[in-house]
């Protein structure tokens, strides 16, 4: 075994040598996957970005939550405390101490009671903030994803020349589901009436406030397509 190990060291000692003599880095064969690691670069991700930025508001929102949660409760008690004393102070003070010792029961859970109602508002709308936060989620995960599907269908549909050809249907950016009366295919666009493409160029948010010559045109590109195709062409 000794034997071998000194055989391949002198089977690696040229090649080292000759690195060395031009000036690179020697590396060993069982050295190179972590070598390819190291030189490895991650590349970016803007979804994956924008969706860790999305949670990191939803974590930090319910930290806000559970410290303003604490917050009030420190509060309650301090004040249940203070009123307590307060009342035990009277009730030695005065000569009708049970009368004025039922009085202030009274009004201690009368604040209690005040109390209590306040926190159960704090927490149905925390609650709520917390609805509000998955929605914005949700949404925003529909948004992203449907704009990576329509990125795709962008790129395929400018590449369209010929009214007999398909189109690739894009989705809606709120819902990220398929719009309903997208065009089969680029012909087809030249069919649509003026409420129809009211509708579509809505759920792709754009603007409705123009002639239906001018929203074929606007509809075109927003798909993809050029706004003066081929056949039209003078």
């Amino acid at each position: 075994m000794a034997s071998d190990t000194i055989q391949g060291t002198q089977k690696l000692l040229p090649s080292q040598l000759n690195m060395e003599a031009n000036g690179e880095s020697f590396c060993p064969d069982n050295d190179l996957p972590n070598q390819l690691a190291r030189d490895q670069k991650p590349a970016a991700n803007t979804a994956a970005q924008a969706l860790e930025q999305m949670q990191q508001r939803v974590t930090q929102t319910e930290d806000k939550i559970r410290e303003t949660e604490s917050l009030l409760v420190r509060q309650i008690k301090e004040l249940e405390k203070l009123r307590i004393e307060e009342v035990e102070y009277q009730m030695r003070e005065r000569e009708d101490y049970d009368e004025e010792l039922e009085t202030r029961i009274e009004n201690v859970e009368e604040s209690i009671s005040e109390i209590n109602t306040s926190i159960s508002y704090v927490r149905d709308l925390a609650e709520y903030l917390k609805d509000c936060v998955e929605e914005v989620d949700m949404r925003s995960r529909r948004r992203l994803e449907a704009n990576a599907f329509n990125t795709v269908a962008l790129v395929q549909n400018s590449h369209l020349t010929h009214q007999e050809q398909k189109l690739a249907p894009l989705r809606s950016p709120i819902t990220n589901t398929p719009i309903p009366g997208f065009p089969e295919k680029v012909g087809d666009i030249a069919n649509l009436d003026d409420a129809q493409l009211t509708s579509l160029l809505s759920t792709l948010e754009e603007d409705t406030a123009i002639g239906q010559g001018p929203k074929q045109d606007r509809f075109r590109a927003a798909i993809g397509l050029a706004r003066i195709m081929p056949w039209e062409r003078a």
